[in-house]
């Protein structure tokens, strides 16, 4: 297992702890601002897919079946995220292979979508 496996294995176990004992709102005073920045901005990665699942439902109706409309309505939100976290881990990096950023952001959007979709109505 490499280091970035493990490190994501570590912070699932964490964030899963943290948040099934509800101790999102202790943690959040005691850990530093780059994390709670974090926090946020997965927040806002999710409320960017809401938005387009309203957005949709407003202009087509509640039975709206567009989901790769929705999803391309989102992705670039999700990306601009992306990108602003990389540009705090290394100021004017940008992406080498443009069309595989993309296709992760998408990817990365799709499975947003997929896990709010989870919760049911």
């Amino acid at each position: 297992m490499n280091f970035l496996k493990k490190l994501g294995t570590l912070v699932v176990k964490i964030v899963d702890a943290i948040t099934n004992m509800n101790l999102l709102p202790l943690v959040s005073k005691i850990v530093p601002t780059s994390l709670t920045t974090a926090f946020d901005r997965l927040r806002a990665a999710f409320h960017a897919v809401i938005t387009a699942e309203q957005m949709f439902s407003a202009a087509y109706g509640p039975d709206a079946k567009l989901g790769s409309d929705k999803l391309k309505a989102a992705t670039p939100f999700v990306a601009a995220l992306v990108h602003d976290v990389m540009q705090e881990l290394k100021p004017g990096a940008k992406p080498k292979d443009q069309a595989k950023f993309e296709a992760a952001c998408t990817q990365m959007t799709s499975a947003m979508a997929d896990a709010l979709s989870s919760y049911g109505d």
